[in-house]
C-alpha cells in the first residue's frame, strides 16, 4: 500500500469517526470507534515509526475530540501490541508485510485481529475515560457494544476498502 494511501485512509477515517459515528448517540452505550483501522492497516514499519504514527494520530483525534490523551495512549497501546504480537500469531513475514486485511489473512484471521484490537482499544478508551470500574454491568455492556460495533465497522471498512470486483470478461 502506498503512504498516499495510507494517508488518505487515516484522514477518511477521521471523518467518518468526527462527523458520523462522534455524533451516533445509542443510549447509554459506548460509541463505535473506527479511527483504530488505521493502525490495523498500516504495512510493516519499524517498531519506532509505528509507534511515532499511532500517537500522531491519536494525538490528532484527541485534539479534535478535546480528550487529553485519551485516544493518543490507546493508539500507541494497540500498535506495540500489534507489532509484538504479530509475528508470533503468523509465521509468514510476507503476509504481514502486504499490510492487514480480510483479503490477505482470510475472513477467520482478520476477524480473531479486528475483534482483539477493536477489544484492546475499546477497554484503554472506556478505562481512562470512567478512571476505573464503578459500575461492573454498565462497564461490560459498554465494553461489548463498543467492541462488537468497531469489529463490525473494521469489516465495512476492509470489505469496501481492499476488495475489488472482478472484471466482467
Amino acid at each position: 500500500m502506498s503512504a498516499f494511501k495510507t494517508i488518505l485512509y487515516f484522514f477518511l477515517l477521521l471523518l467518518i469517526q468526527r462527523i458520523i459515528l462522534d455524533n451516533l448517540f445509542i443510549g447509554e452505550f459506548e460509541r463505535p470507534f473506527i479511527l483504530f483501522v488505521f493502525i490495523i492497516i498500516i504495512p510493516n514499519l519499524p517498531t519506532w515509526a509505528l509507534l511515532l504514527i499511532a500517537f500522531l494520530a491519536g494525538l490528532i483525534y484527541d485534539i479534535f475530540n478535546n480528550t487529553p490523551g485519551i485516544h493518543s495512549f490507546s493508539s500507541v497501546l494497540l500498535a506495540f501490541l500489534k507489532d509484538l504480537s504479530l509475528p508470533f500469531l503468523f509465521d509468514n513475514e510476507d503476509e504481514i508485510s502486504l499490510g492487514i486485511s480480510s483479503k490477505t489473512f482470510g475472513f477467520g484471521r482478520f476477524l480473531v485481529i479486528a475483534l482483539v484490537c477493536s477489544f484492546i482499544y475499546n477497554l484503554s478508551v472506556i478505562l481512562l475515560t470512567d478512571f476505573g470500574i464503578t459500575d461492573v454491568q454498565d462497564f461490560a455492556t459498554r465494553l461489548i457494544f463498543g467492541t462488537l460495533s468497531s469489529t463490525v465497522l473494521v469489516y465495512v471498512f476492509d470489505i469496501l476498502a481492499f476488495y475489488r470486483r472482478k472484471e466482467a470478461i
